[in-house]
């Protein structure tokens, strides 16, 4: 049986102002984005599993934050909240899967990967977020763990488009 590549997502947390807010930048548009249609959405930091180099998806997400921001955070500090199957028009191409972190150091900045980050408060998040995290963040940001599949087409002008997903929750996650 052959294994589908691993990548990871985190969304960094924080208290602010009467509420929880999560970090949000905009996808660089580098060839790799643009290709699978999520350039310019805004997303969390996040990358693929590197064989040899990342222990497990709670070390890539560190590493990938490490990589793409002036933020840390270590895996152990990763609360894994989703194992999401990406699948296209090609069939099943990746397993997501999403971390939450609210112990991490640094301060926000741009880099090559992601650009004009912002804090969002938990019930106003942006309307150009990469779809899936619309049905995705409001639920595991109020204590769920999700296990299941998103399928996606790209639209002719590149757009990133869900076309249909079946998310369950899960008491814990492996």
């Amino acid at each position: 049986m052959n294994q589908l590549p691993i990548s990871t997502v985190v969304y960094l947390l924080r208290d602010g102002s009467g509420s929880t807010e999560v970090f949000l930048g905009r996808k660089a548009p580098k060839p790799k984005a643009v290709k699978r249609g999520i350039a310019y959405l805004r997303i969390g930091y996040g990358g693929d599993l590197e064989a040899g180099k990342d222990l497990s998806p709670a070390h890539c997400a560190s590493r990938e934050l490490g990589e793409e921001s002036d933020f840390t955070g270590r895996p152990e500090d990763m609360k894994a909240v989703a194992q999401i199957k990406i699948i296209d028009e090609a069939g099943p191409r990746l397993m997501l899967h999403y971390f939450l972190l609210r112990k991490w150091s640094g301060e926000p900045g741009e880099s090559d990967e992601i650009l004009d980050g912002k804090w969002y408060p938990l019930g106003s998040l942006p309307d150009d977020i990469i779809p899936s995290d619309t049905h995705i963040l409001p639920r595991v940001l109020q204590g769920e763990k999700l296990i299941g599949w998103m399928e996606y087409a790209t639209d002719p002008d590149g757009k990133l488009r869900l076309v249909r997903f079946e998310l369950s929750p899960v008491e814990s996650l492996s």
